[in-house]
């Protein structure tokens, strides 16, 4: 018998949900060529996105309607759907857009075309499933997973407004009208993108988990007396198209014109089995109840976010270029999830603790002034600066990334060092040739000053003999004129 009586917001058996439906989109878009029995998982990996829609449906038409004729409970809605979806969707984009801008990096990467900027209308305006409806895939390829996310923003924006205005019993009317009309548009659509990835060709999944939304809150006589064979029903109905088709691709025909619906309300009733606590509800709760995939569950959103655009950036480059085997594929897994742990707790819980906060006793004039917004960004960018930081460090911390940092500065110190000890023998040369120069100088100096004293002294001696000449001349012409003057002095004694 399902239980209705849960606790309304936070169910645990859901994150489980969430993370059955991650595992089972990158078991589709990693593992494709993997081994048995993950390869046969991996080829019906495609249906996660459907279980996405279906779970999307299923709580945002619980919000709505448990929410419904509350104080601007519209409002509410927008507030917290902008909170969660829009800061990482719209930082992935920044991050991608940015990095196509680096000189010569599309020349390395097919996948990181230039042309991305062709289309960056439509990824900013969540449109870009119209885009691939009828451009095709070849458009874009790292950014072709967001086309579900611009499905769910689409039926964000419309959806709360038919919950607003209709009774429950037209809104369930409305459901069937837009899986009715579903079924027509893929019918008419099979071998063209239109029919996987454009508005009305996907909401048949939503509409079911809307239904489902309904019924367990409105209904649960019809629930607990059918949720059972519609399971049955819905699983050998996907058991027979299998057995007669032999595939289990994305293109299978008979998937297309009907076979989604089929998994729409097959993970409908399993959704709603979560609440049972007998029989096969009992198996399912326990399955969704499983640490690891309310784990992936926890951090559905970045992991889908991230995954594609590092696996089509970043892995798929290395196997091209080192033809690596394909285990690496592992690590490479694993760091996705590193990034979306770091994103959601570094990033993402800032807007999230805003997005808590907001119910309908909120002041929406108060919380969207130009002073609340700004001190926001500016916290928000403080928070992608942090997460920024702490996973460089995780990275780093890595022990063969650690290793590899540490040789790389090992190498670098020995260069520095290196060209330290250069340095030091230049300048010691340098100096050494100085002071050789300064004594060879020296010597010069002395020797020229030698010789100039020589000379001096030769110059002084030259004047000395020369002086002792003249006065010995001059003692010679005094005696010589005293003789004479003797002698004229004897002549006038003798006259």
């Amino acid at each position: 018998m399902i239980n209705v009586q849960y606790e309304k917001g936070y169910i645990p058996a859901l994150d489980g949900v969430r993370g059955a439906a991650i595992l089972l989109v990158i078991l589709f878009h990693c593992l494709e060529d993997s081994i048995y029995p993950i390869s046969i998982l991996s080829k019906i990996g495609w249906v996660g996105v459907d279980l996405f829609f279906v779970l999307s449906g299923f709580l945002i038409t619980g919000i709505l309607i448990d929410t419904k004729g509350k104080k601007n409970f519209i409002l509410t809605f927008f507030l917290k759907r902008i909170l969660r979806i829009f800061p990482l969707y719209y930082l992935s984009l920044l991050i991608f857009f940015t990095v196509i801008l680096i000189p010569n990096i599309t020349s390395t990467n097919y996948y990181l075309n230039i042309g991305h900027f062709d289309n960056i209308f439509y990824f900013l305006t969540y449109t870009q499933n119209i885009l691939f409806s009828f451009k095709g895939w070849g458009v874009t390829d790292i950014l072709n997973h967001f086309w579900s996310l611009a499905i769910e923003e689409q039926f964000y924006l419309f959806w709360p407004l038919v919950v607003m205005f209709f009774s429950n019993k037209r809104i369930i009317l409305i459901s069937f009208l837009l899986i009715f009309t579903s079924l027509i548009v893929r019918n008419f659509y099979v071998d063209n993108p239109f029919s996987y990835v454009f508005t009305l060709s996907r909401m048949d999944a939503l509409s079911i988990g809307s239904i489902s939304a309904i019924l367990i809150r409105k209904n649960i006589y019809l629930i607990n007396k059918y949720i059972h064979y519609i399971f049955v029903i819905s699983l050998s109905t996907l058991f027979f198209i299998v057995l007669i088709t032999h595939s289990l691709k994305i293109t299978n025909i008979h998937f297309i014109r009907y076979g989604y619906t089929v998994f729409d309300i097959l993970f409908a009733s399993l959704i709603i089995l979560t609440f049972d606590t007998k029989k096969i509800g009992k198996i399912t709760c326990w399955i969704f109840n499983i640490k690891f995939l309310r784990f992936l569950g926890k951090y559905s959103y970045g992991i889908y976010v991230y995954h594609w655009l590092l696996y089509r950036g970043l892995y798929m480059s290395f196997e091209s270029y080192y033809s690596l085997p394909k285990v690496f594929i592992l690590p490479f897994i694993a760091l996705v999830l590193l990034i979306s742990m770091l994103s959601y707790h570094y990033y993402e819980m800032f807007f999230l603790k805003y997005k808590n906060r907001i119910n309908e006793n909120t002041n929406f004039k108060e919380l969207l002034s130009f002073k609340n917004i700004k001190t926001g960004i500016k916290n928000a960018l403080r928070n992608i600066q942090i997460f920024f930081l702490h996973f460089k460090e995780t990275i780093n911390n890595i022990p063969f990334i650690r290793k590899a940092i540490d040789k790389e500065k090992l190498a670098k110190d020995k260069q520095v060092l290196n060209e330290s000890l250069a340095k030091t023998n230049q300048d010691a040369k340098y100096w050494a040739d100085i002071s050789k120069k300064r004594a060879k100088d020296g010597n010069f100096f002395e020797s020229t000053l030698n010789r100039l004293k020589q000379k001096e002294q030769q110059r002084i001696d030259r004047e000395l003999v020369e002086s002792n000449k003249i006065k010995s001349d001059a003692n010679i012409e005094g005696l010589e004129a005293e003789e004479e003057a003797n002698r004229d002095l004897n002549k006038l004694k003798e006259n």
